[in-house]
This record gives C-alpha cells, sequence and structure tokens, in this order.
C-alpha cells in the first residue's frame, strides 16, 4: 500500500495462479483495510483493469473510469473506511 499525506491507494494484488480460489486475496484485502483502519485511513483506492467485481465483493464501489495505459482502459475503485 502506498501512502502520502493525500492519498491511500492499493498498488498491486496478485495472487499465483497456483493460490488462486482459495481465499487468498480475500484475506489480503480483508489485512490491508484492517491496517489502513488501525492508522485511522478514511478512504482506501484501487485502480483495476478487469477486476471490479471481485473488490465491489469487499465493498468498492466504482468512482471513474481510467486509461491505465494506451491500450487498456480501467476502472478507480474507492472504499470508505468507518473508524
Amino acid at each position: 500500500m502506498k501512502k502520502n499525506s493525500e492519498e491511500r491507494k492499493i498498488c498491486t494484488l496478485y495472487v499465483c495462479e497456483k493460490y488462486r480460489n482459495q481465499g487468498v486475496a480475500a484475506l489480503l484485502i480483508k489485512k490491508v483495510v484492517e491496517y489502513a483502519h488501525s492508522l485511522s485511513f478514511k478512504e482506501l483506492f484501487l485502480c483495476t483493469a478487469n477486476h471490479e467485481k471481485f473488490y465491489q465483493k469487499y465493498g468498492f464501489k466504482t468512482i471513474y473510469d481510467d486509461k491505465i495505459n494506451e491500450q487498456t482502459n480501467g476502472k478507480i475503485m474507492k472504499l470508505s473506511i468507518n473508524n
């Protein structure tokens, strides 16, 4: 997770293929949210090209479409954290 005085972003979440469909990504998201909560973060942001539905399951909401690079469109998503 990157942070500066203004931004909180999940930069990369990747689970090796042999560990997929075992709840690893869900556990990682849960731990990141718990950690952010412990630091009194109010929001987390991420950008995804093709996993919008996955993140929606954990409360992230799409706030706008974005261009990740010249070939790829993505979604910027936000999670509000209750402190």
